[in-house]
């Protein structure tokens, strides 16, 4: 099996705020109020000022983001006037959003935030987003718009927090010739149950082309993709969509999906696995060039690198099923991109509207949109073939959401993956390690 070796993920991180902060900070965590759904009537766009985090993992992304808005802005959809500024973690000493972000609207107004939905927590417990009023329905203003996961995402204590943007489906994706050539039938759309996923992986294998491709940590600051998360949330764990129960890893399913991992990377041989994002995305397109990969479990989204088998025309193109299942079929998925109100603003009804307006150019170049009505948007379309989109909208209603903050996602990386998945066995202990982490960080 190809080396595993890779190189240490990390957050560069500077000291903590300037000085010239400390009014800012000194006032503690904001209590936002709710945004008025009844907004004024506006003539035209209200111009606002965007920030957008650079840190949704993938380049790709943050680019279609970029280019939505510099559309929207150029065609009318948003002010001419409407500016847009990027930030990072580089200046985030606890490693969240809400530092860097309080630093750029101390340099300039920012009225407007995009961000991951992973992101979405802690900039809510910190006081910098205000929620908008009523229901995710009432407050885009389309009855039933959203797929009812996008809700659950971006709801905190039944208040919306932000407007989900773009949406992420974890898929099995295959190769049917390469299937075929191996003698195994093709999965059914809702998926194959483990037993029948790791025994056609390793036939597969067996024939000639790899099995099954992914990523696997060699040091704690690595991580799993698709990542362990997503695995236990295959499992049934309840904790991915219900931070306050970290007690469901101690359940056996958690258990159950370190042993899947274990046999498909370690007793079985059965998978070819990179040391990095970039390897990751190299490795995947040399394999589907040579028609030597049967199958990739990946999130169906601008935020991963589908660019590598989406091509209609692509002769190596790779056909979607439902991820991979213990029990029942399951869908986990992720909000990718929120748009929210920044409680720094000085108008936050007008930016509420603008909002609305962003969302609306995002489709044009983001894919897949949270919205149900806009799943074939102009970014799908362009992206995906319509036999995909196809499957895709059949398996999106009942995704499970995945709502875990970046710190719950690092203890699950390194307690559940690294310490879970090793040639010598897992480390004594290493759920209750994981549960008990969890625990401390549950608000």
């Amino acid at each position: 099996m190809p080396s595993n070796r890779r190189s240490k993920l990390g957050i560069s991180r500077r000291a903590l705020l300037s000085a010239s902060l400390a009014p800012i900070l000194a006032c503690g965590r904001r209590t936002a109020t709710r945004v008025s759904q009844s907004a004024p009537s506006f003539d035209r766009p209200p111009p606002v000022s965007i920030a957008v985090a650079q840190t949704f993992g993938v380049g790709s992304l943050e680019s279609l983001l970029l280019a939505g808005l510099s559309r929207g802005i150029r065609d009318g959809t948003l002010h001419p006037d409407t500016k847009v500024r990027t930030f990072n973690l580089v200046n985030s000493a606890s490693g969240t959003l809400a530092e860097p972000l309080e630093t750029l609207a101390a340099e300039a107004a920012v009225d407007i935030v995009i961000f991951p939905g992973r992101d979405l927590i802690d900039l809510s417990s910190a006081g910098l987003l205000v929620p908008f009023q009523g229901s995710l329905a009432e407050v885009t203003g389309v009855a039933g718009g959203h797929w009812r996961w996008t809700l659950q995402a971006v709801t905190v204590n039944d208040a919306v927090m932000a407007l989900p943007a773009a949406a992420s489906p974890w898929l099995l994706l295959y190769n049917p010739a390469v299937l075929d050539s191996a003698g195994v039938e093709p999965p059914p759309e809702t998926g194959w149950d483990w037993t029948q996923f790791r025994e056609s992986v390793a036939r597969v294998n067996r024939a000639g082309p790899v099995g099954l491709h992914l990523v696997q940590p060699s040091s704690p600051g690595g991580y799993f993709m698709p990542p362990i998360y997503v695995w236990l949330g295959a499992a049934g764990v309840e904790f991915v969509t219900d931070r306050k129960s970290p007690e469901s890893l101690l359940d056996g399913k958690a258990e159950r999906a370190v042993s899947l991992l274990h046999q498909l990377i370690i007793t079985d041989d059965s998978t070819t696995s990179s040391a990095s994002g970039t390897r990751f995305g190299a490795g995947i397109q040399k394999l589907i060039l040579n028609q030597n990969l049967g199958m990739l479990c990946l999130g169906i989204s601008a935020a991963h690198p589908t660019e590598l088998w989406h091509r209609v025309d692509d002769p190596h193109g790779f056909e979607v099923a439902s991820f991979p299942h213990a029990a029942h079929p399951v869908t986990p998925a992720e909000v990718d991109a929120c748009i929210g109100v920044c409680s720094l603003g000085a108008d936050h009804a007008s930016a509420a509207h603008a909002a609305r307006l962003i969302e609306a150019a995002l489709d044009q170049t983001v894919y897949l949109s949270a919205r149900r009505s806009r799943l074939r948007g102009a970014g799908a379309r362009n992206s995906l073939s319509d036999q995909r989109l196809d499957v895709v909208e059949r398996l999106i209603p009942g995704a499970t959401a995945i709502t875990l903050t970046r710190a719950e996602r690092r203890i699950i990386d390194v307690y559940v993956g690294f310490k879970g998945v090793r040639e010598s066995g897992p480390e004594p202990g290493y759920l209750e390690a994981a549960a008990s982490l969890l625990s401390a960080t549950a608000r």
